[in-house]
């Protein structure tokens, strides 16, 4: 029983890290779920929060291994930032072309959201689970 209550107190240490993570990059973060259960034999570990505008990251996981859980949660968070660090890369593209075909955005530059979002992809990344 004791190996059970171990592993939960790992998985809610996780879930605090990403949380201050999360806290720390954004400054409008809204964490807006996250959660660590043992039900019927299994580890059920969840996450969502509102990083910026138009930016919503979700990622849960369960396993009988609470190490399994938490390596498929940070993969699927690991997952949701590369996609968004993706669409920021092209708006970042479409705001230069138009400085440079204009000379003047019709929008603001995502470059701080980019930023924030790298910080926090690496900070994630740096996560190792023993």
């Amino acid at each position: 029983m004791s190996y059970k209550i171990n592993d939960y107190k790992k998985a809610t240490r996780l879930l605090g890290v990403i949380i201050r993570a999360a806290e720390r990059c954004f400054a409008k973060a809204d964490v807006k779920d996250f959660e660590v259960s043992y039900s019927y034999g299994e580890y059920q570990v969840e996450f969502s929060a509102d990083l910026f505008e138009y930016c919503y990251i979700s990622a849960d996981a369960s396993n009988k291994r609470v190490r399994y859980a938490l390596e498929k949660l940070v993969d699927d968070i690991q997952n949701e930032i590369k996609t968004a660090i993706q669409k920021l890369d092209r708006e970042q593209g479409d705001y230069f072309r138009d400085i440079e075909e204009y000379g003047k955005s019709f929008h603001d530059s995502p470059v701080v959201n980019l930023s924030s979002l790298k910080l926090f992809q690496s900070i994630v990344n740096d996560i190792i689970i023993k």
